[in-house]
């Protein structure tokens, strides 16, 4: 039902008047097309009203890495096959076909491999495919991948008997390989730190010869005929096509196209759920709407969301609106075309997670930086050296006359290190408490090392704690809880998220346990 909805929603607002004018317009026109007055919310929508077709490549420039983020996660809800950038980049120039390209402005002049080279060095496998555990080897080998024990980071390949643990420069998740015999017996990605599968493949990507190659530019993958659109543009963008909160249009101004916010008043977390002056409220606000004949649809993070919102609101509250699944932080509505779309995140007073990307990141468990939103001497902590400072992104070297993006960090004794990008994720802001600063770690010692293994240490002595008054719970009687009361079922209900198997579990034996 999402699909179907989805589709008709952006039909909807693409047969209004004033965005069927200028869709018209970003075929024909030499100048920028230009939306106005869309809020924050609306804007991965618009985008998605406009990429629809699937004609064309279309490129959306983000002002920050946050934002695009956000704008990614939420246009997921329309174009579930749109493309983040950078962990797409190879399947751009692989794939043939039109594309949904998520970057930021910043990135278009970030060093890339040339166009073409990345589809030539790519290697696909296929699940049954006639291949040799040796002939893969022998081809990671001259592209230059390092044999470890366990894969960490990218260009790394670790084997335990037929198996081959592979983590492919463009990779966002290592990829294990069973032979048996000549043949590949199964795909699966796996996740870095637990070393488990997370989800089967028919088939894989390897890229083989081009992740060194750095002579291009992001902007060369543009082609003649994409389309650009730019969010909350600066004065001197020459994108395509335009989006902004602001007036960016020339002539008097006109809201007839102006996505708006939606006026459903303010929720703080559990005014829904418990108050019912807050639920009347809102049912008074979909009455008005309805009324006016408006199309609403309310988006919710998870299945049990939504069993809950219809125990809380009668089913003649919610004639005519559709509950769908997806992940939308805030709502908005188009007048125009008689549309609201409204967020349970926002109804809940909770923020709505943006995980799918993360669901299959590598390194999602680890602290993630926008370094642009850092500044020179702040604290950062490498998870191998310790506390340094961060110096700055600057350019050294490579060894086949290059450059090289990298990350400077300093350490004690004016110590620099240069960490690569695509080790970025080894590096973290550092979290303090109280106001002291911390002591620079030194390259030149094994205190950082002696530090790691302390909490190690520290770790095991608190399982040894746990166990024991675990061992001591076994031997003296306990307190008999009673069962779950009308609260406690409110307090589970509102959680957002579905739980796993084995939360599930947890809870069920720590409840009988208690009882």
């Amino acid at each position: 039902m999402e699909r179907s909805t989805s589709g008709e929603l952006l039909e909807r607002v693409a047969q209004s008047a004033p965005i069927a004018r200028k869709l018209e317009q970003i075929g024909t026109a030499r100048a920028p097309v230009k939306f106005s007055h869309v809020t924050a919310p609306a804007q991965a929508f618009l985008a998605a009203v406009i990429a629809r077709g699937g004609q064309k490549t279309i490129w959306i420039l983000c002002p920050s890495v946050r934002a695009q983020d956000s704008l990614y996660e939420t246009i997921l809800n329309w174009l579930p096959n749109a493309k983040f950038l950078p962990e797409a980049e190879s399947k751009i120039d692989s794939e043939p076909g039109s594309h949904v390209i998520i970057t930021t402005r910043a990135s278009l002049d970030q060093p890339a491999p040339k166009r073409g080279a990345v589809s030539a060095a790519t290697l696909k496998i296929k699940k049954g495919a006639a291949l040799t555990m040796e002939q893969l080897l022998e081809k990671l080998n001259t592209a230059r991948y390092d044999r470890v024990a366990q894969v960490t980071t990218r260009g790394q390949v670790a084997v335990r008997g037929g198996i081959v643990d592979l983590y492919s420069w463009q990779a966002p998740l290592p990829t294990r390989i069973e032979f048996f015999g000549d043949n590949v017996e199964s795909l699966r990605e796996f996740d870095i730190d637990t070393q488990t599968s997370v989800r089967d493949l028919r088939k894989i990507d390897i890229l083989l010869g081009a992740a060194s190659d750095q002579t291009g530019l992001i902007r060369d993958y543009i082609g003649k005929e994409d389309l650009t659109l730019d969010v909350e543009p600066e004065e001197t963008s020459d994108a395509r096509v335009q989006i902004s909160e602001s007036w960016i249009e020339e002539g008097p101004e006109d809201f007839s196209g102006a996505f708006q916010d939606c006026d459903i008043g303010e929720f703080a977390v559990g005014d829904f759920l418990l108050a019912e002056a807050k639920r009347d409220q809102f049912i008074k606000r979909l009455n008005e709407w309805r009324k006016d004949n408006a199309r609403i649809v309310l988006y919710f993070q998870t299945e049990g969301e939504i069993e809950r919102f219809r125990e809380l609101i009668s089913a003649d509250a919610l004639r005519d609106v559709d509950l769908v699944l997806g992940t939308l932080a805030r709502g908005f509505c188009f007048p125009n075309a008689n549309l609201v779309i409204l967020s349970a995140a926002e109804l809940f007073g909770r923020f709505a997670p943006h995980a799918r990307r993360r669901l299959y990141h590598a390194e999602r468990h680890r602290a993630q930086i926008d370094f642009s939103e850092l500044n020179e001497d702040d604290l950062v902590v490498h998870l191998e050296h310790g506390v340094a400072r961060f110096a700055g992104l600057t350019r050294i070297p490579t060894s086949t006359n290059g450059e090289q993006e990298v990350l400077a960090l300093e350490f004690a004794d004016e110590a620099k290190l240069y960490v690569p990008l695509e080790q970025a994720y080894l590096v973290s802001r550092y979290v303090g408490v109280g106001k002291r600063s911390p002591k620079l770690s030194s390259l030149a010692d094994a205190k950082w090392a002696r530090a790691k293994k302390n909490a190690v240490s520290s770790i095991f002595d608190y399982a040894g704690k746990m166990l024991a008054v675990q061992a001591e719970r076994e031997t003296v009687p306990g307190h008999a809880f009673g069962p779950d009361t009308k609260w406690q079922r409110e307090f589970e209900h509102s959680f957002p998220f579905r739980e796993t198997p084995d939360q599930m579990k947890a809870i069920i034996d720590a409840k009988i346990d208690m009882e």
